[in-house]
C-alpha cells in the first residue's frame, strides 16, 4: 500500500558532509598594508560569476620587490602597480593554489 494520490508528503534527507581539514589562515606580510580598496563589480546572477576592477591603495613600509595578495577563486586578467609618481609597473605573477595567494614580483624595488 502506497501513499494515496493528492496527499501532501514530506521527504526528509539526512546529509552528512565531511569538511576538509582547515588550514591556518595565512596572514599577508606586514610590510605592505592596504589603506583603501576601490571596487567595481559586475555580477552575473545567472552564472554566479562576477567581473570586476580592484584598486588597492597600499602603504609599503619596507623595501621589497614582491607583494602577496589573497587570490582564492579569482582569475586575474591584468595586474599593474601604479607608483605615487604615476609610473606603471607590470609584475611577474605566480599563483599558489595551495596557499590561495598570488605573488607579484617587480623588476625594481618598491
Amino acid at each position: 500500500m502506497g501513499i494515496p494520490m493528492g496527499v501532501p508528503t514530506c521527504i526528509f534527507y539526512e546529509f552528512k558532509m565531511i569538511m576538509p581539514e582547515s588550514k591556518p589562515f595565512e596572514r599577508l606580510p606586514k610590510h605592505a598594508v592596504p589603506i583603501l580598496y576601490d571596487l567595481w563589480l559586475k555580477p552575473n546572477l545567472d552564472t554566479l560569476i562576477f567581473e570586476g576592477i580592484t584598486k588597492i591603495h597600499i602603504k609599503i613600509s619596507t623595501e621589497t620587490r614582491s607583494l602577496i595578495v589573497h587570490a582564492l577563486a579569482l582569475v586575474f586578467k591584468k595586474i599593474q602597480l601604479e607608483l605615487s609618481d604615476g609610473k606603471l609597473l607590470s609584475p611577474e605573477t605566480k599563483l599558489s593554489s595551495e596557499d590561495e595567494t598570488i605573488t607579484l614580483t617587480f623588476n625594481e624595488i618598491l
